[in-house]
């Protein structure tokens, strides 16, 4: 498999397409970014603490981790547009997501 004209290897491969699964999730839009980047975190934790006595465990924590990072990341560039809509006093003001 290639990315951007480079080869990568099946774990890469494997963070891409989690992240694509997740970010078609309907529930994609119910996680902040803080939300991935913390899941990322608590992953990467995860493999070296499982590194010495399961390198299998692990590399699945690293690619789960790396997926949710990609998705914090993609987030980032592309944040969802978020229009308040008019209303005659503020607090009565409605938000709605515009994809």
């Amino acid at each position: 498999m290639s990315h951007d004209r480079n080869s990568v290897g099946t774990a890469f491969a494997e963070a891409l397409r989690m992240t694509s699964a997740l970010m078609r999730d309907p529930a994609y839009k119910s996680y902040q970014t803080v939300d991935f980047v913390n899941i990322g975190r608590h992953a990467a934790g995860e493999a070296h603490r499982l590194l010495p006595t399961d390198p299998e465990a692990a590399r699945y924590a690293l690619i789960t981790g790396a997926s949710r990072m990609l998705a914090a990341a993609e987030r980032l560039e592309n944040p969802e547009p978020i229009i308040t809509l008019p209303s005659d006093r503020p607090e009565n003001a409605a938000l709605m997501v515009i994809q």
